[in-house]
């Protein structure tokens, strides 16, 4: 399967695993796992807090579009956008 992405913003910890490993978890990492739950193959989905974050750039806006709304885990809703460039992304 091809690989897919999603992107959030939000806090992130560092933590020790079960065996004593280094992991990370926090609201960045949970989102960004629900974002990327949305994804097919090749999809770079983005939450509206990286748009938002992205707002503030000039030309972003031509690599984004939106998608919509979608129901993730626990019946959360979260906007999606799909982040697409002619080099990185799926148009579809």
């Amino acid at each position: 399967p091809g690989i897919r992405m999603g992107i959030h913003a939000g806090s992130v910890l560092r933590v020790k695993d079960i065996n004593g490993n280094p992991d990370v978890t926090g609201d960045g990492i949970v989102m960004a796992q629900r974002v990327m739950s949305c994804a097919d193959a090749g999809h770079i989905l983005v939450s509206g807090t990286i748009v938002d974050a992205l707002g503030e750039h000039q030309g972003w806006q031509e690599m984004l579009r939106y998608l919509g709304v979608a129901e993730v885990k626990h019946g959360q809703k979260i906007a999606l956008w799909n982040l697409c460039t002619p080099e990185v992304g799926n148009p579809r």
